[in-house]
C-alpha cells in the first residue's frame, strides 16, 4: 500500500468510485426521462420537450461524460500502476 503501485491502485480504485457514483446519477436520469415520457404520451408538445427533457438531458450527458472519463482514468492508472513513480 505504501509502495508505487499501491498508490496507483488506489487512486485507480478513487476514479473508478467516482464513476460508480456518476453512473448511478446516470441511471437515475434516465429513469426520471422515462418517466416524463411516459407522462407525456407518444408525441410530446414542443413545450414540454423544451423545458424539462432539455434539462434532463444537458443533466445527463455531464454525467456521462464524467463516468466515461473517471473510468477511462481508472483503468488507465491501474494498468500502469507498477511503472508510476511517486
Amino acid at each position: 500500500m505504501h509502495g508505487n503501485a499501491g498508490i496507483g491502485f488506489t487512486v485507480g480504485a478513487v476514479f473508478g468510485l467516482i464513476a460508480f457514483i456518476f453512473g448511478i446519477l446516470t441511471d437515475r436520469k434516465l429513469k426520471a426521462m422515462a418517466l416524463l415520457r411516459k407522462q407525456f404520451g407518444d408525441t410530446p408538445s414542443d413545450e414540454q420537450i423544451s423545458s424539462q427533457l432539455q434539462s434532463l438531458d444537458k443533466q445527463l450527458s455531464t454525467h456521462l461524460y464524467i463516468c466515461a472519463g473517471t473510468l477511462s482514468l481508472s483503468v488507465w492508472v491501474m494498468a500502469v500502476a507498477r511503472y508510476l513513480v511517486f
